[in-house]
């Protein structure tokens, strides 16, 4: 769960950078392939960028002189909020799937309807004829024209409609129409799919109207029925006005190339944090693990030092005595703690120090560091040439949520 919503998030950033840019640099450019491309790529990168992950070597702890000790842990009790996290959890999952297949059974739905609709028509020359109907519109790779119609205005749907179809037009439609499935909730999604059929229907236009004002014509004739389909191409659509503009205005503009230069590196930014903030939490986990698997080092000493009743005895003191703090609890903060320390030549704990704290958690590194000092048995030091010595040790002591408990803060 927490990895979709991990994804959701990056997705949806994406295409709301996509979207921005595009409005600001691309949408009044006159370069209709540019312009469908520009979405085209972008909504692919913005599916798959999350997916990408960078093989980074990840910086461990520095090589420190000293023993290393296992891990301790310290979990919260799980108390009622477990069961509180769980329900909260089961009820997104349960609304998310619950839009999910209200959004597809829209487009099913829609989809049928083309399909009973095509059973019903009359298969005429290049198209099917709508019993009845002033409807013309086209979807996938069949073109809808209403029976009403005049000749003159059947001639002009066909061939803007075959423009749709020469261009495949609508495998940009399937694709923002999944999109729109999975970000039911987005509006965004939705937004991407009418700038779609705004680029489909100027590119149509520009080829298809070559006697303008007659085409315009067409366009404003209240014959033309409008069928509610969100997956089929409108000859009569909503960007009418826009599109009216755009055929009487035939002067060139480009794109602005600071729009694809800001686009790529937005989506650069974006892609580079997010893997800083992998890298950083493969670092935290990767030197848990090289810390917590060590085994102890004798380099430098003859006997090492030692706690009364050994090292279980010693973990187990650290895992009673420390208390998980109320505040980090509640707001889900967990991670771990790598601490060093002296144990002096009188076998005292000395030197206490926080290598690697918690984010957003400094009651839980205080909290380490109060446990360590609170420890009442002093330590056997450790013996070189038969005289007791300083030597330094690290350990990381693990604060750890119930799993159904933790949230996106964990370190």
């Amino acid at each position: 769960m927490e990895s979709f919503i991990n994804y959701s998030i990056l997705l949806n950033l994406y295409l709301i950078l996509l979207l921005a840019c595009y409005q600001w640099g691309i949408r009044q450019t006159t370069n209709f392939q540019l312009s469908r491309l520009f979405l085209l790529i972008g909504v692919g990168i913005s599916i798959f960028l999350p997916f990408i992950k960078l093989t980074l070597n990840s910086e461990t702890l520095a090589q420190i002189p000293s023993f290393q000790l296992q891990e301790s842990f310290i979990q919260a009790g799980t108390e009622s909020s477990t069961s509180s996290g769980t329900s909260i959890a089961s009820w997104l999952i349960m609304m998310y799937f619950i839009g999910l297949s209200i959004s597809a059974s829209r487009i099913i739905y829609g989809m049928y309807q083309v399909f009973e609709l095509k059973r019903n028509c009359k298969k005429v020359a290049e198209y099917y004829e709508i019993p009845n109907s002033n409807a013309a519109f086209s979807f996938m790779r069949s073109i809808f024209i209403g029976e009403n119609l005049t000749e003159e205005q059947k001639e002009v749907v066909l061939k803007h409609e075959k423009i749709h179809l020469s261009k495949f037009h609508y495998i940009d439609l399937i694709l923002v129409q999944l999109l729109e499935v999975f970000l039911f909730y987005n509006p965004f999604a939705y937004r991407l799919n009418s700038l779609f059929k705004e680029v489909h229907e100027y590119e149509a236009d520009y080829y298809s109207a070559e006697k303008q004002e007659s085409y315009i014509a067409h366009l404003l004739s209240k014959h033309f029925e409008i069928k509610e389909f969100s997956i089929v191409h409108q000859f009569n659509s909503n960007h009418l006005k826009s599109r009216i503009m755009r055929i009487k205005n035939r002067e060139k503009h480009p794109a602005n190339p600071a729009a694809i230069i800001m686009t790529i590196l937005l989506f650069g930014g974006v892609f580079l944090l997010n893997q800083n903030i992998v890298a950083q939490n493969e670092s935290d986990n990767a030197t848990y693990k090289n810390v917590s698997n060590a085994k102890e080092s004798n380099e430098g000493v003859d006997q090492e030092a030692e706690y009364p009743g050994g090292l279980d005895a010693f973990i187990k003191y650290i895992s009673e005595n420390t208390k998980y703090p109320k505040s980090e609890k509640e707001n889900g903060i967990s991670g771990t703690v790598y601490l060093e320390f002296t144990i002096s030549s009188n076998g005292d704990i000395e030197s206490i120090n926080v290598l690697r704290g918690i984010k957003d958690g400094e009651a839980l590194d205080q909290e380490a560091v109060r446990v360590l000092k609170s420890v009442p048995k002093k330590w056997k030091p450790a013996m070189k040439d038969g005289k007791a010595v300083a030597v330094k040790m690290t350990m990381p002591l693990r604060f750890e949520l119930p799993k159904k408990e933790e949230k996106k803060k964990d370190n």
